[in-house]
């Protein structure tokens, strides 16, 4: 059985901005991952903004996140 692949494995889970980030500050809270990109080398999570923001950010597209910027909810949310 071949192994999953780490899109398959993240694609569609829900996931909180850390409070860290700029767009959490600018009232940015919570996303839907659609998918992985490598840039510079570095994995990043595409991730689709939840609300009002969606628009206002990236022109509704989803943004590029790192791992480190994103913190996994449970699946039950």
């Amino acid at each position: 059985m071949p192994e999953p692949s780490l899109e398959s494995m993240v694609k569609g889970q829900r996931v909180g901005l850390h409070p860290a980030t700029d767009l959490w500050m600018r009232g940015v809270k919570y996303g839907t991952v659609t998918g992985t990109a490598i840039s510079n080398g570095k994995d990043m999570l595409m991730v689709a903004l939840d609300g009002e923001y969606r628009r206002q950010v990236n022109g509704g597209r989803a943004i590029m996140l790192g791992w480190e910027d994103v913190i996994f909810m449970a699946s039950n949310w």
